[in-house]
């Protein structure tokens, strides 16, 4: 049984198919346009590669699938990776001026139509997938808002049994004899009482020693003697110039005599 389409995805087919087309015929003016710049004229690959914004080795590749005449046939050996047809026949006759210009601005313009394509092309492809995005969110808020409907209906239909149930049940409630509490205390066993006692005797002997060391400290500190006076503050007497001025000289002498008998210095004792 075929599947129902939704009403926009054939009227988005339809209008892809011009384009698909469209780009084979600009591919296929940009691929005469390429071989006649390349067999009738002098204009280097270099130059052919910067007009169509890509590589030489990607322009080469290019001409080897569409199986151009190479340019210099005595390059074209076994080995080489070019590896363009070798010129079979006469070469074709090159463009004068006039023709030369205009092939070039033809290509120029095929050039600028293939990137404005592939822009529209880009466009295309963002508007559907965010046409596509946006029903499958559709589709998908719908089946949530679905689905906790179901969730809210099951506690209601929970909610009708369960209160026909209870009522199903009172009346054999009411009928049930309850227990009567007992008036007679419940004894705890011997036990825990001795547990309790040797627990708080615990605590007591460890209270009591513990006051007793604090005691003995405040004892010790108080029968300890007073610490000693600080010391008085150290007084540096003033310094005699007459006695530092005859140091100096006495320093400078002993100097200049270890300078002068200062012998010539050993590198090496072997």
């Amino acid at each position: 049984m075929p599947q129902p389409r939704r009403p926009g995805a054939g009227a988005r087919a339809d209008l892809a198919a011009p384009g698909v087309s469209r780009y084979r015929q600009l591919r296929a003016e940009f691929n005469a346009a390429l071989v006649t710049l390349y067999e009738r004229t002098a204009l280097p690959v270099l130059d052919i590669a910067a007009i169509a914004g890509r590589t030489d080795r990607a322009i080469y590749w290019v001409l080897r699938k569409l199986g151009a005449q190479a340019r210099r046939p005595d390059m074209c050996r076994p080995g080489v990776p070019l590896r363009l047809r070798r010129r079979v026949g006469p070469p074709p006759q090159p463009l004068d001026a006039e023709s030369y210009r205009q092939a070039v601005a033809d290509f120029q313009l095929v050039v600028q139509r293939l990137r404005e394509d592939a822009k529209a092309r880009h466009a295309a492809d963002l508007h559907r997938a965010t046409d596509r995005a946006a029903h499958r969110t559709a589709q998908t808020r719908h089946r949530m808002l679905l689905a906790d409907a179901r969730s809210l209906r099951h506690p209601a239909a929970a909610r009708e049994v369960d209160a026909a149930a209870g009522a199903e049940l009172k009346p054999r409630a009411a009928t049930r004899p309850r227990r009567q509490p007992s008036s007679r205390p419940r004894l705890r066993p011997e036990w825990a009482f001795a547990e309790q006692r040797v627990l708080r005797q615990q605590n007591m002997r460890m209270m009591e020693a513990h006051a007793a060391k604090r005691e003995a400290e405040e004892k010790a500190r108080a029968a300890a003697p007073p610490p000693p006076p600080p010391l008085p503050p150290l007084v540096v007497p003033p310094v005699d110039p007459e006695k530092a001025r005859r140091i100096n000289e006495i320093a400078e002498r002993y100097y200049a005599r270890a300078e002068e008998e200062k012998g010539p210095r050993i590198r090496k004792l072997w």
